[in-house]
């Protein structure tokens, strides 16, 4: 937020809580658990900041005061990120204030795997997905970082439902399934849980 000018951030300062997010946005950078949280709560005010800059009452103001910012301003002045994660921010945040129990749904989900053992990435890549299948009514599932040794997918148009379905076996011998199972061929999920057994007996 050290690219606006004194006239802007006290502008901004009014309607947005710049000194948290700063704060925020610094402590981003500690462990990885407490670092998703604090970007569900930055996140937050990303999307109510930015639906208050696009609001007519924040045009007209700004142009009383005689400021002129574009949206690109916005995302790279006040943030300082870039178009494609400022949007997904701006998407965390919504669901943050309007769908808080996908949120909360999803740090569940990875606290119980980190409670099996399992390396788990908490990010906002990986908890817009994770909505994107319950919004979609497909299985959400939380991915875990062990390395993936084998994956199968068939794509969504090959079914009247447009959604496609997905196998994945990890390092840690674990099948992962994504969307509906029985969209996956008998014979090519039957290789998959025996290759499973093989790694979890080796």
């Amino acid at each position: 937020m050290t690219n606006l000018l004194a006239i802007e951030q006290e502008f901004l300062g009014e309607n947005i809580n710049l000194s948290q997010a700063t704060s925020l946005m610094t402590d981003i950078n500690a462990s990885e658990k407490t670092q998703f949280d604090k970007q569900v709560k930055l996140a937050q005010i990303m999307f109510e900041g930015f639906e208050w800059f696009k609001s007519a009452d924040c045009k007209q103001a700004m142009e009383y005061q005689g400021i002129e910012m574009t949206t690109e301003d916005f995302y790279k002045r006040v943030f300082g990120y870039n178009k494609s994660f400022f949007y997904d921010m701006v998407k965390l945040g919504k669901y943050r204030v309007e769908q808080s129990n996908i949120v909360a749904t999803y740090k569940r989900s990875c606290t119980n795997l980190e409670a099996q053992g399992e390396k788990v990435s908490r990010s906002v890549k990986g908890f817009l997905k994770f909505a994107k299948s319950v919004e979609d009514g497909e299985t959400a599932e939380v991915e875990s970082t062990s390395a993936t040794l084998m994956t199968f997918s068939v794509k969504g148009d090959m079914f009247e439902d447009g959604k496609g379905a997905s196998v994945r076996i990890t390092a840690d011998g674990k099948l992962h399934l994504s969307g509906d199972g029985d969209k996956i061929p008998h014979g090519v999920m039957q290789s998959f849980i025996d290759a499973s057994r093989n790694i979890l007996n080796s």
